[in-house]
């Protein structure tokens, strides 16, 4: 009888947990699938996009009574109104098409564990530690929303950068440029990985790439540009840069939030990057363990000293230490191994790290962005997932043997371990009082005269048999006093002032605005008592009554 290897036997534990963490975010995505509302409030915004597109009416107009778009490019959107021909155009599909690009993302990193790194086993356990991530980033996975796309195209992307063979830069090229139609922030990534290909392969192969990834992206951006009147790089661009920047909760605190879902993970891999280096920098191991661990001393009390923020989450003081010890671990290691290596500096090198700063660099930018979420860490949490396994499968290829096997087995048992233990079962999943609160709010906006402004539930007016709303985080988008769009803010007031909406579906804590206080009055209270009808996560703004013009 054939014996059965010592690593598979070790293995049988993490992939176990592994499973069971999928298990566990799969089904709280398939219980949240078919409920009709807002799980998190811009959903009903991304729907009423595509419902624009369905109805062939403008997607990027000047801020109007009716609609003011997303910061976001038309990719999600346009591909939701095309399926939204076939199957009905709700949540239920927003969120289908969500789910599984989140499968994607992490069957990308199972696939290049697997090519680079030579473990299949070992892809597996890294695809649950990020699908394992997903109350980290606020369980934006499986919403209506583009930030599930954006990730599957830039994770295949950058797998498919790391194959050396005739066609796959221009492919990985083209994801680049797909994934940038999701958000646009995708455009970032595309330096370090067409040095690192260029490196690899050739100029040739780089320019490849770069054409591949240019080109499309450009051309749609002329095309959005020129059928929006210029509005469409005003949108993504001058709108968001109009917005007030909190910096220190991109840096320290955000980084020391990604760090809280990944502790483990990025302690093994800055353990690993310190091994490794010695050979890879051709200096002695005393000197680089000596170095990396003042290094690693430095930071950990500069992430220990890290004072709280209010409004966000404060990780504890280990977390913070372990976070910033292995960042700078990874860094001074990097960079050490370039300077060293000079001319044949090692592509995998320019293309790793630089895509793993990028992914830092945007998710801190993201976040200190004021009024950012913690759904800006998705991609992050992907780049340091793949990271993991890749460090984890090399590991095993270069050491093998019983302890190596047996260390990478602990680790990432430890990790899923916590992640299943602590996952919120219940937390992101509606309720059949929120279904039945959500059908009296439709009732009852039904009643309204048209046309409906819902702010704070876009969606809600057309299943009550209207047009969709204006959605407020779009109208809070414009208002800043160095947007480009301040001066479209009148014609908003002024239709407050003539009493265009029908209905007002007022909610959440703060004022309207757009003068609707002073021209609309309460006529009807919504019966939702406690927490019920909240979204899930994100803001948690609900509707809460209706109002109707002064007399």
């Amino acid at each position: 009888m054939e014996r059965i290897p010592r690593d598979r036997i070790l293995d049988l534990l993490p992939l176990m947990l592994a499973f069971a963490v999928a298990w566990l975010v799969i089904g709280t995505w398939i219980a949240r699938w078919d409920y009709p509302y807002d799980l998190e409030w811009m959903e009903g915004g991304m729907l009423a996009h595509a419902w624009r597109l369905q109805q062939g009416l403008e997607l990027y107009p000047a801020p109007n009574p009716d609609f003011i778009p997303f910061v976001y490019p038309p990719g999600y959107t346009s591909i939701l109104a095309l399926l939204g021909n076939v199957w009905t155009l709700g949540h239920p599909l927003g969120r289908a098409m969500s789910a599984l690009s989140s499968l994607a993302a992490a069957a990308a990193v199972v696939f290049g564990v697997h090519r680079h790194g030579g473990s299949a086993a070992i892809g597996v356990m890294a695809a649950a530690v990020f699908l394992g991530t997903y109350a980290s980033s606020g369980a934006f996975m499986d919403l209506v929303r583009p930030d599930s796309g954006h990730v599957a195209l830039l994770a295949w992307s950058i797998v498919l950068g790391l194959e050396d063979r005739r066609g796959a830069a221009a492919a990985a090229g083209l994801l680049l440029a797909a994934s940038f139609l999701f958000k646009h922030n995708a455009a970032a990534y595309g330096l370090p990985m067409a040095l690192g290909i260029a490196m690899r392969s050739g100029w040739r192969q780089g320019l490849a790439f770069a054409m591949s990834a240019a080109l499309p992206a450009l051309g749609a951006t002329l095309y959005m540009q020129g059928v929006s009147d210029g509005r469409f790089l005003n949108y993504l661009i001058s709108v968001p840069g109009s917005h007030p920047l909190v910096a220190n909760r991109g840096w320290p605190n955000g980084a020391a939030e990604i760090g809280e879902a990944l502790t483990l993970p990025l302690v093994g891999s800055a353990l690993w990057m310190a091994v490794r280096t010695p050979k890879m920098a051709q200096l002695s191991l005393r000197f680089v363990a000596v170095s990396a661990g003042l290094v690693a001393l430095v930071l950990g009390v500069y992430g220990y000293g890290i004072e709280s923020l209010s409004g966000v989450r404060h990780p504890s003081a280990w977390v913070r230490i372990a976070t910033f010890s292995s960042i700078g671990v990874l860094a001074f290691v990097g960079v050490l191994t370039a300077v060293r290596r000079r001319s044949d500096t090692s592509w995998r090198l320019v293309y790793g790290a630089g895509i793993g700063g990028v992914a830092l660099a945007t998710a801190m930018l993201m976040r200190a962005h004021h009024g950012g979420f913690i759904n800006v860490f998705l991609p992050a949490h992907w780049v340091v997932a793949f990271a993991v396994g890749m460090a984890a499968a090399r590991a095993r290829q270069t050491y093998g043997g019983w302890l190596t096997t047996s260390v990478l087995a602990f680790g990432f048992s430890a990790h899923l371990l916590v992640v299943a233990w602590d996952f919120p079962t219940d937390k992101f999943r509606p309720t059949e009082e929120d279904r039945e609160a959500g059908a009296r709010v439709v009732a009852q906006v039904a009643a309204c005269t048209g046309p409906v402004h819902s702010p704070y539930a876009a969606w809600i007016p057309v299943q009550a048999g209207f047009a969709p709303s204006m959605h407020a985080i779009a109208l809070w988008d414009v208002t800043h006093k160095r947007g480009p769009f301040r001066a479209h803010v009148e014609g908003l007031h002024e239709a407050a002032r003539e009493q265009y909406w029908g209905c007002v579906v007022d909610g959440g804590s703060r004022p309207l605005g757009i003068s609707i206080p002073a021209h609309y009055v309460p006529s009807e209270r919504f019966s939702i008592q406690g927490g019920v009808f909240r979204p899930k996560t994100g803001w948690r703004a609900r509707p809460t009554q209706i109002l109707t013009p002064k007399p």
